[in-house]
């Protein structure tokens, strides 16, 4: 399985999330999709946080979307 194909749900779970609302890492922390699918990959279930964290990184560098004004929106 690609890197590309492993991320494709919780990107487009954090995406999604951030149309539908959510503004803040806490926001998509509590989200009922984003979190349960980064807990899901993450190695140990506590560190559900730092995949969500690594996703929104890659996803701001992708131009998918953009941190502004301390808030995340859709680019």
């Amino acid at each position: 399985m690609s890197k590309i194909d492993r991320f494709t749900a919780i990107d487009s779970a954090i995406v999604m999330a951030i149309g539908g609302g959510a503004r803040t890492f806490a926001d998509l922390c509590k989200h009922p999709e984003v979190m349960p699918t980064a807990e899901a990959m993450a190695s140990r279930q506590s560190y559900g946080d730092r995949v969500i964290d690594g996703r929104l990184q890659a996803l701001k560098k992708a131009g998918a979307i953009r941190y502004v004004n301390r808030r995340w929106e859709a680019a």
